[in-house]
């Protein structure tokens, strides 16, 4: 809500009255508090009403009738990103938004950003209208090497808006997101999809918390309750949230003002801060599709943390990963240490318990 249109992205008067010093004395005063600051924008699109359309409609994606190609949900047409005057003008962007702005990293947002038709407008002489398909990939990579060059770690966060990421262009930003899960299950098996493409060192982030329990309605009205943290935590993802405040007393929450309750914030935040399970290694033990109950297993040293999760559960949980013969004494990390009793691993080794929607164990071997 800080732009009046998409495109040139020019602020708002009524929020930034002085213009870019009030958007500049806004980061500032971000960066007062000792935090970074991420903006949001969308890349390689243009707004119909925005002033690079009327400067430069001939940028634009053209389909073989010669009709741009329009985006319904954010209502913008898609630049060429095989065209160089595009590519320049949007290097130019990320200029302004970090040296002139002082932000410090994007959340770059759209399900737009993951392809783009092939374009068949004259004015960008393609030798083929595939080519601003094969394009895609390359124009992050311009936008990465532009933002790394003013702010060498900064965070560039793709979300493509309820899609799967294009693998082609994952390489060129550093924060893959989970992109509007509807379910606590959709933000697992992306994120182990994620860390399938890339590894240990990804920066995987589940998304808002208050999707990741599905939005669920009442009555007419969308509801988003914004609980679990555990699906990203236990797969070791980063944990966030869109709240804007925190509340002492749960029954005077208002979920439409996007209010989270301070206690549970503040636990899951601690276990973030002490586990840092995202510095581990996630072992490829499990097929979420067949094995019940769904099971991901993180190693720290000889240490292993297991995220379980069914809607309810009742049985044996098998442990795997753990050296055989060897002892480990087993406690639910995410109920201060509850202990679980102690097991030696092996080819059968697992746990009996019951459970409701997740249960997070450390198996930390006996000295």
């Amino acid at each position: 809500g800080y732009q009046s249109s998409i495109g040139s992205w020019p602020l708002d008067k009524e929020k930034f009255p002085r213009g870019e010093a009030d958007m500049r004395a806004l980061v500032d005063s971000i960066h007062a508090a000792g935090l970074k600051a991420k903006l949001w924008w969308v890349p390689m699109n243009v707004s119909p009403d925005d002033p690079l359309y009327a400067e430069h409609p001939d940028w634009v994606v053209l389909d073989s009738e010669g009709q741009p190609k329009r985006e319904p949900y954010w209502n913008v047409y898609q630049l060429c990103p095989a065209y160089k005057p595009v590519v320049d003008q949007q290097r130019a962007l990320v200029r302004r938004f970090m040296r002139d702005w002082d932000y410090d990293g994007f959340k770059m947002d759209g399900g737009c950003l993951g392809m783009v038709t092939p374009c068949y407008n004259p004015a960008h002489n393609h030798a083929r209208p595939e080519e601003s398909c094969e394009a895609v990939a390359a124009f992050f990579a311009e936008i990465k090497q532009e933002a790394e060059s003013i702010k060498p770690g900064c965070v560039l966060e793709v979300c493509e808006c309820g899609l799967p990421h294009n693998p082609y262009k994952m390489a060129h930003y550093n924060q893959q997101v989970s992109s509007d899960p509807t379910s606590s299950d959709q933000v697992r098996a992306r994120l182990k999809a994620y860390r399938a493409f890339l590894g240990d060192k990804a920066a995987l982030y589940g998304d808002h918390v208050e999707l990741a329990t599905g939005a669920h309605r009442e009555g007419q009205r969308q509801v988003e309750s914004g609980t679990d943290f555990a699906s990203t935590l236990a797969l070791g993802g980063v944990i966030g949230s869109k709240f804007t405040a925190l509340v002492e007393d749960a029954s005077k929450r208002n979920i439409e003002k996007y209010e989270g309750i301070r206690a549970h914030w503040e636990h899951w935040f601690r276990l973030y801060n002490k586990l840092r399970l995202y510095e581990g290694a996630y072992l490829n033990l499990y097929d979420i599709a067949n094995d019940i109950p769904e099971t991901h297993v993180v190693a720290k040293g000889d240490t292993l943390y297991y995220g379980i999760f069914a809607e309810s559960f009742s049985g044996r949980a098998p442990l795997r990963g753990l050296e055989a013969g060897r002892k480990y004494i087993l406690t639910d990390y995410a109920e201060n240490d509850r202990a679980l009793g102690e097991i030696t691993g092996g080819e059968n080794a697992g746990l009996d318990c019951s459970f409701e929607k997740h249960l997070l164990v450390r198996a930390a071997p006996l000295q």
